[in-house]
């Protein structure tokens, strides 16, 4: 036999921000217990019962039976489900009334109110990575989306630059055979301009002049 205890929760309470969850105790019913009355499965409708953790502690209330507050340590968390230990139920729940399904608890946590604001902030967290994934995403796929345009730009360009690069090409050896040509020139020319050069040289160079050619008699 297991405690199944059912809370409830306003639509409001469930989708609010930190901020709403002020309150630290919420009721619930018992659905089933063990015979033990130390083990109990909660089922709880409130689907945030997820934001704890297996060692919270929770206190929970047996209305008009209850002596005290009963200490339930968690042993295992499931959506809309807990496992949770009462080593002392008989300090908190009079022996004279009968434990039955049903009947009204009340369950309190000052770590409920904490894991939903720590849940809170986590979920801001992922919300930014998740936002930045998509964009992530998006910027991929419109780059793939785009992938064969871009290819056919970058033939385009590089294709244009090729064509430049060969007019280019061909200018520059269109020169250098222009070039050739005027050193075959040249080379045939030169030769003959040297012999000439060096006829003229020799024409101009000043000799001895002998003694006999020089006049005795003044002018």
């Amino acid at each position: 036999m297991i405690f199944f205890i059912l809370v409830f929760f306003t639509i409001q309470d469930i989708w609010a921000t930190p901020e709403k969850f002020s309150q630290e105790k919420f009721h619930a019913k018992i659905t089933d217990f063990d015979s033990s009355q130390k083990i109990f499965k909660v089922f709880i409708e409130n689907p945030n019962s997820k934001f704890l953790k297996i060692g919270d502690i929770v206190s929970v209330f047996f209305e008009k039976t209850s002596k005290d507050q009963c200490r339930a340590h968690i042993r295992e968390v499931e959506r809309h489900y807990l496992v949770v230990f009462v080593p002392d139920v008989e300090f908190c729940f009079s022996q004279e009334q009968e434990i039955r399904r049903g009947a009204n608890v009340i369950v309190s946590s000052p770590l409920f109110i904490q894991r939903t604001q720590e849940a809170f902030r986590s979920k801001k967290i992922l919300e930014k990575t998740h936002q930045s994934l998509l964009q992530n995403l998006q910027q991929n796929q419109d780059f793939l989306a785009s992938y064969a345009d871009r290819q056919q730009q970058i033939r385009s360009k590089y294709g244009l630059e090729r064509e430049r690069l060969a007019q280019e090409e061909q200018e520059e050896l269109l020169g250098l055979h222009s070039r050739k040509e005027e050193a075959i020139k040249l080379t045939k020319e030169i030769p003959y301009r040297l012999e000439q050069v060096k006829a003229d040289i020799l024409f101009f160079t000043q000799e001895r002049i002998p003694a006999s050619a020089i006049s005795p008699y003044g002018p």
